[in-house]
Formats: structure tokens, C-alpha cells, sequence
């Protein structure tokens, strides 16, 4: 996407997903209508920018398969339409290429962007701690820390950092979502400050995932062409 493309991009997204939290209700006809909606919105850009399609669909698996882990099998969090909302899934991709795009963009302002996002987000997660008693959330700020100091992706995570505590935010506030108090030993604010490390995590397994992909292509097309070889020899030993 170019600078102007993705401007939209990230207004439509911020858009759409407002009127998504305010428009969510249980019920089947309401939870596919906002799903075809995000659905929508994805197609539009895999349409224009096709590049885009395969790295998305699988930050959308990878998000999907945490959703059920995390909320309904270790019950973190919950949703007030009960189970994993229709609209999830596509939203997560959404937010993820809504961060990629958008710190494609601002890599000139990288050192700032990285510097400014981490240094608010420890005073955050330290204030939230003393303050609220939100030690999960202290802790899994320490843990996205670490990850950040073992990529060279930092300003994707940052990017990631602000739009989606941005969202974290507007979903608890408005009630589509909870966290639990207790997450084990430790007490757990609503949303946790460190609940970015789940994208952070979402961002570094797509990475894997796509670079497991790059690698068994280029394997399959190395075995071919040595395969061709061989049998251009064999026909080359025949003929003389």
C-alpha cells in the first residue's frame, strides 16, 4: 500500500471496528452480519493488493486458534455474546495488516515510535502495578520486552502496541469483552497492560509460519530442479 492507501486503511479500520463493538449482540443473524462486514473490508484490500492475502489469512489462523485456546479452553477472558464472537477471527486480521501497513510508513520515524512506545508502555505497566494491583499485566509487559530486545521487528510491534491497546481499551470499556481478576497467582487488570504480548506473540508466529512456508517452496523447487537435471543427463547418456 502506498502512504495515502493506507491512511484510509487505517481510518476505515478504526471505523469499522468502532461501530462492530457497538453494534455486537448474541445472536447468529447479528454475529454473521458484523463478520461478512470485517469479511468485506479484507476482500476489498486482498483484492487490490493480492501480496497481502496469504500473510493476513494466517495471522487470522494463528489468532483464531489463541481465541479458542485462551478464552474458552483457559477461560482469561470471556465475551459478553458468550464463546468466540464471528467478528474475531477477520478482526484480528484487520488489526494485523492495519499494523503492518501502518509501520511500513513510518520507518523514517522508527527510533522514535520504538523508544516513545516501550518507555510509556513500562511506566504504564509498573504504574498499573502499584497502583491497581495488576501484577499479570506487569508481568507479560516484562515478557513482550524480552521479544522486542530478539526481533528486528520492534517498530511492527510498537505499531502493533498502540492500535491495539487502543482497542483493548475500547473493548473492555464498552463491556464486549473481560478479563478475568485472577490469572493464576497474579491479579489482572481489564484489560492487563501486557496484554500487547498476545499480538507480539500473533506478529512472531506469522513470521514462523511464513517463513516455514518460503523454506518447503524453495526445497520443493530445488528437488525439482535437480530432478530435471538428472533426467537431462540420463537422456543426454542415452542419445550418445
Amino acid at each position: 500500500m502506498n502512504r495515502r492507501t493506507t491512511i484510509q486503511f487505517v481510518c476505515a479500520t478504526f471505523v469499522l471496528l468502532g461501530i462492530v463493538l457497538w453494534l455486537d449482540r448474541s445472536g447468529l443473524a447479528t454475529q454473521l452480519m458484523l463478520s461478512a462486514t470485517v469479511w468485506l473490508l479484507l476482500a476489498i484490500v486482498f483484492v487490490r493488493h493480492r501480496e497481502l492475502a496469504r500473510e493476513t489469512l494466517i495471522a487470522i489462523a494463528i489468532a483464531t486458534t489463541g481465541e479458542i485456546i485462551l478464552s474458552i479452553g483457559l477461560g482469561i477472558y470471556g465475551y459478553r455474546s458468550g464463546g468466540v464472537p464471528l467478528y474475531v477471527p477477520p478482526g484480528h486480521g484487520v488489526v494485523y495488516l492495519c499494523a503492518l501497513q501502518a509501520s511500513a510508513q513510518l520507518r523514517r520515524y522508527e527510533r522514535l515510535i520504538v523508544v516513545t512506545t516501550f518507555s510509556a508502555g513500562t511506566i504504564a505497566a509498573f504504574g498499573a502495578a502499584l497502583l491497581f494491583n495488576d501484577t499479570f499485566g506487569l508481568a507479560c509487559w516484562l515478557v513482550t520486552l524480552l521479544i522486542a530486545t530478539t526481533t528486528d521487528r520492534r517498530l511492527l510491534i510498537a505499531t502493533c502496541i498502540s492500535l491495539t491497546s487502543i482497542l483493548e481499551i475500547a473493548g473492555t470499556w464498552a463491556g464486549n469483552w473481560t478479563w478475568h481478576e485472577r490469572q493464576g497467582l497474579l491479579a489482572s487488570g481489564n484489560p492487563p497492560v501486557g496484554v500487547v504480548l498476545l499480538y507480539c506473540c500473533l506478529d512472531l508466529l506469522t513470521l514462523m509460519a511464513l517463513n516455514a512456508l518460503m523454506r518447503r517452496r524453495q526445497n520443493a523447487a530445488c528437488t525439482s530442479a535437480t530432478s530435471s537435471d538428472e533426467t537431462s543427463d540420463s537422456t543426454g547418456l542415452q542419445a550418445a
